[in-house]
């Protein structure tokens, strides 16, 4: 995926979903959400990428009902996630799904832009790719 509220030299207000299809976790014990993001020309990460869950969702992101989930933290206790300066990709970590499992879930991500403290809209670019959910081996 690739998302941006930038075109023409000019940035817009936005509030795009991509919303997988159904994620059935019926036999899941402990199910992980994992992917590689980058993130650029943005003014706050946390601010414009959201990774959210519905168990309701159904073709409408605006009926359903969505809980976001918390990004990993790395071990000096900042944030796993993009500086929003560059290309580079970097992965996620295991993002926990542990609350749904034995549900069917939808993932929808969602990139917002609009204006920043100084009242300029910057919109930055948010690509995902090699998305996986998966059941951990045992330890």
């Amino acid at each position: 995926m690739c998302s941006s509220a930038y075109k023409d030299g000019a940035s817009y207000e936005s509030d795009t979903w991509l919303v997988s299809p159904a994620v059935k976790l019926a036999k899941a014990v402990r199910p992980q959400l994992i992917f590689d993001q980058a993130f650029n020309k943005a003014s706050n990460f946390t601010e414009e990428a959201h990774v959210m869950i519905s168990t309701d969702y159904k073709d409408d992101v605006t009926q359903a009902t969505w809980t976001e989930l918390e990004w990993n933290t790395n071990e000096d206790g900042t944030l796993n996630v993009p500086p929003g300066t560059s290309w580079v990709f970097q992965t996620t970590g295991n993002l926990d799904l542990s609350q749904w499992a034995g549900q069917t879930i939808y993932i929808g991500f969602n990139y917002t832009t609009g204006p920043n403290e100084d009242g300029i809209v910057v919109s930055g670019t948010w690509e995902l790719q090699n998305v996986l959910v998966f059941e951990p081996e045992e330890e």
